[in-house]
């Protein structure tokens, strides 16, 4: 075999395909690369649509194109309706043999599904979130002499 004579057609195509590779696909892709760059410079970059972390300021946005009130007053009207109707909502429920069940006493809101709650240095400790694995386990601290969790 002669070191100039390319014979067998495996080489050929070897041959062939490094040349290809060099000569085209390598400058042909960093052409495109400049290009994608040259294109993300001249553009700005988007606005994402319906991203939750905008969720606050495209609800403002909207509510003050759409109505004279101002934002801030319309939240403050939303609040004081929700305390008004948690303050009328009644707790008793009807069980299904048709025995009605009311809490006793004041109720505090405390974080989902509590599981257990223990008495610590006059303050009630209350584990949230039970078996439920899917979520982080939280603690409440309730001041029972206030009656708030702390």
């Amino acid at each position: 075999m002669r070191g100039s004579n390319i014979s067998s057609p495996l080489a050929k195509l070897t041959v062939i395909l490094i040349w290809l590779l060099l000569f085209v696909w390598i400058p042909v892709s960093s052409q495109a690369q400049r290009r994608r760059e040259k294109k993300e410079k001249e553009e700005p970059a988007q606005r994402r649509f319906d991203d939750p972390a905008e969720a606050d300021d495209l609800n403002r946005e909207l509510w003050e194109f759409a109505r004279p009130m101002p934002y801030q007053e319309m939240l403050r009207y939303v609040a004081a309706e929700q305390r008004k109707s948690k303050a009328v909502q009644k707790s008793e429920i009807e069980l299904p043999n048709g025995w009605r069940i009311a809490p006793a006493g004041r109720q505090i809101e405390v974080g989902r599904l509590p599981y257990e709650a223990v008495p610590y240095q006059g303050k009630l400790v209350v584990l949230d979130t039970g078996y439920y694995y899917k979520e982080p386990q939280e603690v409440s601290i309730v001041d029972t002499a206030r009656g708030e969790v702390v």
